[in-house]
């Protein structure tokens, strides 16, 4: 069965959503690391005190992980209703709405009833046409681009230029694009050009290097396995700059694309607190969001 990618049939859903969708929304796209990155900006803002919405898909065990508040995954008792509230919608207009699209919906919908702080939105494929993509311009506070390779390319483009120019295309007037690291220094050409083109803030994802650990402020050196030198935890020092002194934190992944993903993270955070167009002063996000939040987070 082909796919007809548009976002018509969303957007003619969401228009009849019972409650306009206001939430302030960090929305990632990419082909590597959206995962991770999802993860830790959740985690960070969790940390600070905010209460989180985060969609991400597929989904990790049962699809309602997909839909999670403040870590959990929403109830079946929140679920259920709001399915059959959409799905009726979507019968009696016509819509045509496609299954991710409608769980987009029930997402988007679960997370402006319950007056998260902030959703972050994982795209599904592509960006341009994905789903998510209907969130309107006010609600974005951040965009960003994780790691673009080859996927999809029987719909996104046969080339990584082109799948990037897709990807990237989420980014919105005005506002903050984070640019995660690249392995095709092309990407970051065509995200340039794309962020450009509609008049948002192309950001760098920040620096994050490997220390060593400090007892003095990491504790005692925690037990390894056996024949295992390097400790489940690995220190690392992140350069941010809404902050005056790196960030000190213990990273519980390893590997280099894990630096890479968690610079492209709190990337996302920085520009929360510096951008002028993510600021939300009703969430004191400046109060809130501490080199020590940061760390906790992480």
């Amino acid at each position: 069965m082909s796919i007809n990618l548009s976002l018509d049939r969303i957007a003619k859903l969401f228009a009849l959503l019972p409650v306009p969708y206001t939430r302030p929304t960090i929305h990632i796209a990419g082909t590597n690391g959206k995962g991770s990155v999802c993860a830790y900006v959740s985690s960070i803002l969790s940390a600070a005190g905010l209460v989180v919405g985060r969609f991400n898909t597929p989904h990790l065990l049962n699809f309602l992980d997909s839909i999670s508040i403040q870590g959990k995954p929403v109830s079946p008792d929140v679920f259920w209703p709001t399915r059959d509230e959409i799905e009726a919608i979507n019968a009696a207009h016509g819509c045509g709405a496609s299954n991710f699209e409608l769980f987009a919906c029930f997402a988007l919908l679960i997370f402006e009833r319950a007056k998260v702080d902030v959703v972050v939105l994982e795209v599904g494929m592509g960006g341009r046409l994905d789903g998510t993509n209907v969130v309107p311009n006010d609600a974005i506070a951040v965009s960003a681009l994780t790691s673009v390779d080859l996927d999809h390319q029987a719909l996104l483009g046969d080339t990584v230029e082109k799948i990037a120019r897709e990807k990237a295309a989420i980014a919105r007037p005005g506002k903050p694009f984070v640019l995660g690291p690249q392995e095709h220094r092309s990407v970051e050409d065509v995200a340039r050009s794309m962020v450009e083109s509609v008049g948002g803030a192309l950001l760098p994802a920040c620096t994050v290097v490997p220390t060593g650990w400090d007892e003095a402020s990491d504790g005692p050196v925690p037990p390894t396995e056996a024949g295992m030198r390097v400790p489940f935890l690995q220190p690392v020092e992140i350069s941010m700059p809404c902050f005056p002194a790196a960030v000190r934190a213990l990273l519980p992944l390893h590997g280099e694309h894990q630096l890479g993903n968690l610079g492209t993270a709190t990337g996302i955070i920085a520009a929360l607190l510096t951008h002028t167009s993510s600021k939300r002063p009703e969430l004191r996000l400046e109060e809130r969001i501490t080199a020590e939040a940061v760390a906790r987070g992480v």
